[in-house]
């Protein structure tokens, strides 16, 4: 709804997807400060108001200036870094914001970019994970899921990207 929403505002497609990955990021961000702010969580609560405010900047960017070029790979950067500090900070049970943060790194920036620093993101979470969760099964699920996530998603943006050029 909200990209019908921009692209109402004749956009392309791409500052149409930025600017709705935006907004949900904005949206996400705000939500989980206030939850986290009433859990006296102050932590969590200042990277969740970074988020907050650093993807209100980007959103507020592409909608005056109508660049991406350089909004849409810091917005899929501030995510990944994001979900990676919660999976550092709060542990193991965090990683399944991992999986929508991954795809929306390939939807936001180039393939390759997006791939090496997925790859990047997934071995910070394991290095944080693996004492937590040792050998497991349940580890070896996150890193096999994680991994087959990262690389449909580059395959499906890679043949787009090819499509669209």
């Amino acid at each position: 709804m909200l990209v019908c929403l921009v692209n109402s505002l004749n956009r392309s497609s791409e500052e149409s997807i930025t600017l709705a990955v935006a907004a949900l990021y904005v949206f996400s961000f705000g939500l989980f400060t206030a939850i986290r702010i009433s859990r006296v969580d102050y932590l969590i609560v200042t990277l969740d108001l970074a988020g907050f405010l650093l993807a209100l900047g980007i959103f507020l960017y592409v909608y005056r200036v109508r660049k991406i070029a350089i909004a849409a790979p810091i917005l899929g950067s501030l995510a990944l870094v994001a979900a990676i500090a919660l999976v550092v900070i709060n542990g193991p049970g965090e990683r399944y914001l991992l999986y929508p943060t991954v795809i929306g790194a390939f939807v936001l920036m180039a393939a390759p970019m997006a791939f090496a620093l997925t790859l990047l993101a997934v071995f910070i979470a394991s290095v944080y994970m693996f004492p937590i969760m040792g050998a497991s099964i349940e580890f070896g699920q996150f890193l096999l899921s994680i991994s087959g996530c990262a690389l449909l998603a580059y395959v499906f943006a890679r043949e787009r990207n090819l499509q669209r050029d």
